[in-house]
């Protein structure tokens, strides 16, 4: 159990360099009170902010198309449930063929009557059900936000799927490679795409939403995405905070809150989010369920790889691995996150991920911020482990006291 000193001496040295400049703004964002007295919780205090929770977290579970047999999530703690994906060709058309012979599977396995039935007993159930729409390649996504036919036949495809499987809204996931050329106006391009995304699915259901995925170096960079524009257009942005390491990176935790060097983590986007006066209220965390496993020279913390040996280990395996070898898992003080180390013959692994106890400071950071709530990729990653959604339900239930 961690309790309050431990968390304030924990986050001091990373959100005491927010400094005046930030927490004045951090104070002007709507809905946000200054308090000089008590806090519920040291991040608050650190903050500025006060550290109310409230009965509108929302808790959203990304539902991949090749996983749906293996998700076993109790639906019953999910608000919202995404179903991934459908993408678009390169003339805005849903692409339901990968060549002359094979079906697309996201669409192809859509308008199956399982995935139909499914959503429809999701809808029962007042869940919110919202349908992903993807597209990977910086030219694609320049062409699909900026070229006057080819977007109008994108958005009308894409309301067309919406009304026919009875979704409430998109979630948009172009996710641009910040290696390859994207156009200077891009952010603002996007932006206006969802904005009339959204007025054309309005037309059909006036509660039509529309969220979008944007990566932790998007935010802080800027580029290609364009929180501002955003913040006015989406009603939801979901931060993707995880693959902050990758397979073809050395070792190193996924999802750090924080971190004791020069690279990236969570609440430095989260800076910089509150610098671009973010619309808190909007902002949601994304929690990855997976980690990675590198075979690794050394069992050092952050060891180098041996070259192309990542993989991608879900929660379920990571958890059954732990089980079965009786792992001693370690915990990183720098990036509050778990990892281990263990043998496989006279080859070292390495494994970093996220368990209840990281997964529980990122809900209070979410508390302590006001955000909209977490997204958690992907459902059929967790396997029969259900400590977390216990812990989950436990959450929600505290923020509705």
């Amino acid at each position: 159990m961690i309790n309050g000193r431990y968390l304030l001496s924990i986050f001091w040295p990373t959100l005491v360099g927010i400094g005046v400049g930030i927490i004045v703004v951090a104070l002007q964002l709507k809905g946000v009170n200054f308090q000089k007295t008590t806090f519920l919780s040291p991040l608050g205090e650190i903050l500025g902010v006060t550290a109310e929770t409230d009965s509108n977290k929302e808790v959203i579970g990304f539902l991949p198309y090749w996983l749906m047999k293996d998700a076993k999530s109790p639906f019953s703690q999910l608000d919202t449930i995404v179903y991934f994906s459908i993408s678009l060709d390169d003339r805005g058309q849903v692409k339901t063929k990968e060549n002359t012979q094979e079906a697309e599977m996201g669409w192809y396995t859509l308008h199956k009557e399982s995935t139909q039935n499914l959503l429809g007993q999701l809808r029962q159930h007042r869940k919110k059900t919202i349908l992903a729409v993807t597209a990977f390649d910086n030219e694609k996504i320049d062409n699909l936000i900026s070229d006057s036919k080819v977007k109008q036949q994108a958005i009308e495809a894409i309301a067309e799927e919406v009304k026919e499987s009875k979704f409430d809204g998109v979630n948009v996931d172009f996710e641009y490679s910040l290696k390859d050329h994207f156009r200077d106006d891009s952010g603002l391009l996007l932006a206006q795409f969802i904005a009339d995304l959204k007025k054309r699915l309005k037309k059909d259901n006036f509660k039509a939403l529309v969220s979008v995925d944007i990566y932790v170096n998007g935010i802080i960079n800027d580029k290609p995405y364009d929180l501002k524009a955003l913040n006015q257009t989406a009603d939801q942005i979901i931060i993707m905070a995880y693959d902050f390491h990758i397979p073809s990176s050395d070792a190193g935790p996924i999802a750090p809150l924080r971190t004791g060097d020069d690279s990236r983590s969570i609440i430095e986007g989260i800076q910089a989010a509150i610098k671009k006066e973010a619309a808190m209220e909007k902002l949601v965390l994304g929690i990855p369920l997976y980690g990675y496993e590198w075979q690794t020279y050394s069992s050092d913390f952050k060891a180098q790889t041996v070259e192309d040996s990542g993989v991608l280990a879900t929660y379920k395996r990571i958890n059954e691995l732990i089980k079965d070898k009786g792992i001693e898992t370690m915990w990183d003080e720098g990036s509050l996150s778990p990892w281990f180390s263990y043998k496989v013959g006279r080859q070292i692994r390495q494994v970093y991920y996220d368990n209840e106890e990281s997964i529980s400071l990122k809900l209070q950071l979410v508390d302590q911020l006001k955000m909209k709530g977490i997204a958690f990729w992907a459902l059929g990653y967790e396997g029969n482990e259900l400590q977390i959604w216990d812990m989950v339900g436990n959450w929600q239930k505290r923020s509705k006291e």
